[in-house]
């Protein structure tokens, strides 16, 4: 490889053990360096924009879903959408929504209390209630329950 390129191999870094900005929820593993920085970045009262570009596979979703979920958890008693979250294509909106489910499920200040949905096109599956490793998909039930 040649100029201006680099390479980022595994392992990633991992950040040193400390504090993470999170209020409400805890993060479920040592998070890599970058997504430290990020969280660092995205939470609190002054969220600053923020890129990150890794490799695949580098927890780029985790950088933007906890602090998100961290702000949900903390207005969980206020109604309303709290995030949208655009993906470029159907597909990797779909192949994320397992994740979100899952991390919401698992944190109890979460599970029960926050809901989230996939809102893409087609009519597949019309599920109007959170599942462990799925999201809300029926688009009437997302627009009445905003």
């Amino acid at each position: 490889m040649t100029a201006p390129y680099y390479s980022l191999r595994l392992p990633f870094r991992p950040a040193p053990p400390g504090e993470l900005p999170f209020t409400e929820i805890t993060f479920p593993y040592r998070p890599h360096l970058h997504q430290a920085r990020a969280f660092a970045r995205l939470c609190g009262d002054e969220p600053r924009s923020t890129l990150v570009a890794t490799g695949t596979g580098s927890g780029k979703t985790e950088c933007f879903l906890f602090p998100i979920l961290d702000s949900c958890a903390a207005h969980v008693d206020e109604l309303g959408v709290k995030a949208i979250i655009v993906y470029p294509m159907n597909a990797l909106a779909t192949d994320q929504a397992r994740r979100f489910a899952q991390a919401i499920h698992a944190d109890p200040k979460l599970r029960g209390k926050v809901t989230a949905g996939l809102f893409i096109g087609g009519d597949s599956d019309q599920s109007v209630e959170m599942k462990p490793d799925w999201l809300i998909t029926s688009k009437s039930h997302q627009r009445d329950h905003r």
